[in-house]
């Protein structure tokens, strides 16, 4: 080996994919910290909105697809899958929320069939 040759370690494709999922798993933490501050905490801006609405659909996309490999049966990391599918769970149901609001009359029924002693 010549002088300033260094013996580089052979890449693990084990660590590569931990990075990447947990790297991912971060950028949707961000993501929902800033949309929880922006959008559910407040009344948003129409350039947050916009934001929004842009970004959160490629993140749901992007989730699913780094899912359906993590639940192929040799990933090696159950906790990281499990921890995928919650975070894609958390974007829909921001995405739901916002988007397909529920109506008075469902919120009404659903009261009413917790709490029948106070129906109106």
């Amino acid at each position: 080996m010549s002088a300033g040759t260094q013996d580089l370690t052979a890449p693990s494709l084990e660590r590569i994919v931990l990075s990447q999922a947990e790297q991912w798993l971060g950028q949707c933490q961000t993501f929902r910290h800033w949309y929880r501050q922006n959008v559910r905490l407040k009344r948003p801006t129409a350039d947050q909105e916009k934001l929004a609405d842009e970004i959160q659909p490629w993140m749901i996309r992007i989730t699913r697809a780094l899912l359906s490999q993590m639940l192929d049966p040799q990933f090696p990391h159950r906790h990281l899958a499990r921890s995928m599918e919650a975070t894609l769970w958390q974007l829909e149901e921001d995405w739901a929320a916002r988007h397909n609001p529920m109506t008075e009359a469902e919120a009404e029924r659903i009261i009413q069939s917790l709490y029948p002693e106070h129906a109106s």
